[in-house]
């Protein structure tokens, strides 16, 4: 029939493992098992078989349940990584959709299911979502499109050392099939019969229900050129195919179109007996697109005929079967909105989805900026804080070195004064010692009177002698330096009183030179004593200067 054509799909998903691994279930049937199994299941992969599943139950019956069942598939495919298990699921929801004549919805599956695998590596199932897609193109009326697809599909089928050879496994018979529909629909007849004999030699002996169509299709085009007796030919090739196989459903809607052909050519009584039988096996199928034509055409027949009952029986008949096929359509309609409006919704439900996985990942990305921002900022503060911390430190380093420095200094310049002091003290008695020395030695050689004088002055110049010279000395030192003697006497009891007055010299790193000046002893005598010192000092092999040995009492 030329108005009910529609393209070959090859759909595979109801024989995936989902099927074996439910087929006890399905067979002891039952969708309620069914359903309860996909209540209590947890596993993603288990719920889209059985949705899967559910979805072949109910196409056919409900198409809205079908739809329901079909997309949560889809659902639950995607939350595995099982690339085959997605295309599946797409393919499933898109024959739902296109079975419901919403191809424009079940384009978009296809679609998806091609994107799915275009990148998997997998030969077959790219080739069967093209296919698909081809198909589907096919009845929207995108004929280039479909042509193009087909075409290449058909060079790897054809060429199979180009792809796997399980690409075989795709009859190559609907491709055929659905080319000669496309150019049927272009009328370029001449492409049409290249692959219907392509397909015929593909075919050989073995009769099948695709090699049937082949000729169905073929015929149609035969039709349309002008060639109707060719096209009988093909029809009654077509329907011993039929017989052969048991396709009692496309022998009757063969039926119809060699009786249309008959009619048309004038020869009633040949076009009422096939019409005839096309009715009884539309009835004996319950096709109701058969028994509508049929019986229209046979009350159309029979009424040029003059047979009333026969036209009253069967205009009957067509006027019921059109009131039904008529509330079919307002039904399918009715459910194709319910179903566009269900997509929509699943649409509107997965933009709504993205949209709220999109606000929370530039929510979650702002927080995590927030959190770098505060971790730089601390880390900032944290390194301005040590920053400050080092350079207070430096400060307080710089600041105790001054200290010691002015207590360095401050010390030196007391050593310096004190040994300025004892200095100018000792040898100031030294020299009030040698005059009175002198004075005494003219008073022996000097007349009485003189005598008298001269011993008033030198008791003048004793009383300015300064006998407390060396303890003043000493007092002084230890103010300067406290703790100096106690700590000599405790690590070496055995030194005389001038070596401690000879270590307090070195303290104030006084140079031989200097010391002889002070004591009136000579350099010579000054390093003699220095050589004892370093005896008792246990020093005598060491290379140290006794001035950097005294610097740490």
């Amino acid at each position: 029939m030329s108005n009910t054509y529609k393209p070959i799909l090859i759909f595979f998903w109801a024989q995936m493992w989902a099927l074996a691994m439910f087929a006890q279930a399905a067979e002891q049937g039952r969708i309620a098992s069914l359903q309860e199994q996909l209540r209590v299941s947890t596993n993603d992969s288990l719920r889209a078989a059985i949705c899967m599943i559910l979805t072949e139950e109910y196409t056919g019956d409900d198409y809205v349940k079908a739809a329901d069942y079909a997309m949560r598939a889809v659902d639950f495919s995607r939350r595995t990584s099982d690339v085959k298990l997605k295309f599946i699921a797409l393919s499933a929801a898109g024959e739902v959709y296109l079975n419901a004549g919403q191809s424009n919805i079940a384009v978009d599956y296809f679609l998806m299911a091609n994107e799915e695998v275009s990148n998997s590596g997998d030969a077959l199932l790219v080739a069967k979502a093209k296919f698909n897609l081809g198909s589907v193109w096919m009845v929207m009326g995108e004929f280039d499109k479909a042509e193009k697809l087909i075409l290449g599909l058909l060079k790897v089928l054809e060429n199979p050392e180009k792809g796997k050879a399980e690409l075989i496994a795709i009859e190559q018979l609907a491709l055929y099939n659905n080319l000669i529909m496309l150019y049927n629909e272009q009328q370029q007849w001449e492409q049409s019969e290249v692959f219907f004999r392509k397909g015929v030699q593909l075919a050989g002996q073995q009769a099948t229900t695709l090699l049937g169509q082949l000729y169905q299709n073929y015929s149609e085009g035969l039709t349309s050129s002008g060639n109707s007796s060719t096209a009988i030919s093909m029809l009654d090739t077509a329907l011993v195919i039929y017989r052969q196989v048991g396709d009692v459903a496309r022998e009757a809607d063969c039926l119809v179109d060699v009786a249309r052909i008959r009619e048309q050519l004038g020869e009633r009584a040949a076009a009422i007996q096939l019409y005839n039988r096309a009715y009884a096996l539309g009835e004996k199928t319950q096709n109701d697109y058969v028994i509508f034509y049929a019986s229209q055409s046979l009350y159309r027949l029979y009424e040029k005929t003059n047979q009333v009952d026969s036209t009253l029986k069967y205009l009957t008949i067509s006027n019921t079967t059109e009131k039904k096929l008529n509330e079919l359509a307002s039904r399918e309609k009715l459910i194709g909105e319910e179903l566009r409006w269900k997509y929509q919704e699943q649409q509107l439900e997965v933009k709504r989805v993205y949209q709220r996985s999109m606000w929370y990942g530039i929510t979650l990305a702002l927080v995590l900026l927030l959190m770098v921002l505060w971790l730089v900022y601390k880390k900032q503060l944290a390194l301005k804080q040590s920053r400050l911390e080092k350079y207070a430190l430096e400060l307080s380093a710089e600041q105790l070195k001054l200290r010691n420095d002015l207590l360095e200094a401050e010390v030196e310049l007391k050593d310096k004064q004190l040994t300025t002091e004892v200095m100018y003290r000792i040898q100031n008695n030294e020299l009030v010692k040698e005059m009175v020395q002198k004075l005494m030695k003219i008073q022996l050689m000097s007349a009485k009177e003189s005598k008298e004088a001269i011993h008033t002055v030198v008791r003048g110049l004793e009383n300015t002698l300064e006998e407390k010279a060396w303890e003043d000395f000493e007092l002084r030192f230890q103010q300067v330096h406290p703790g100096f003697y106690e700590k000599l006497q405790e690590a070496y009891p055995d030194l005389s009183l001038n070596d401690r007055r000879m270590c307090a010299f070195l303290k104030l790193n006084m140079t031989s030179k200097d010391i002889s000046a002070i004591t009136g002893q000579t350099i010579n005598t000054i390093q003699v004593a220095r050589w004892r010192l370093r005896k008792k000092l246990g020093l005598q092999e060491s290379e140290s200067a006794l001035a950097d040995f005294f610097s740490q009492f």
